[in-house]
């Protein structure tokens, strides 16, 4: 194994345990095509409202990708979450 392919590995290493230990929220829409907002992956801080591409079938460094379908899909679960949040927080204001 070269001195790369060893830094590489714990670099992975690393990152890999950093994902296993963060409260992660996902929301997928196909084989490959997801967004993902973590705690815990900046040195514990809130996430401030920023979501990041992923894909759930080859983890959180590859490329999104997918068919149309899959994109679509994925707008419609944004959305899907999107309203149960608005309605979790109309029936906290209600008295």
């Amino acid at each position: 194994m070269s001195i790369h392919d060893a830094v590489a590995q714990l670099a992975q290493a690393d990152h890999d345990a950093k994902i296993e230990n963060a409260s992660c929220r996902n929301i997928a829409g196909g084989y490959r095509c997801g967004i993902t907002a973590c705690n815990g992956l900046n040195d514990g801080d809130e996430p401030d409202g920023w979501w990041v591409g992923y894909s759930p079938r080859n983890g959180m460094n590859a490329s999104v990708e997918g068919p149309w379908a899959d994109w679509v899909e994925l707008a419609h679960q944004i959305l899907a979450e999107d309203a149960r949040r608005q309605a979790d927080t109309s029936s906290e204001q209600q008295p």
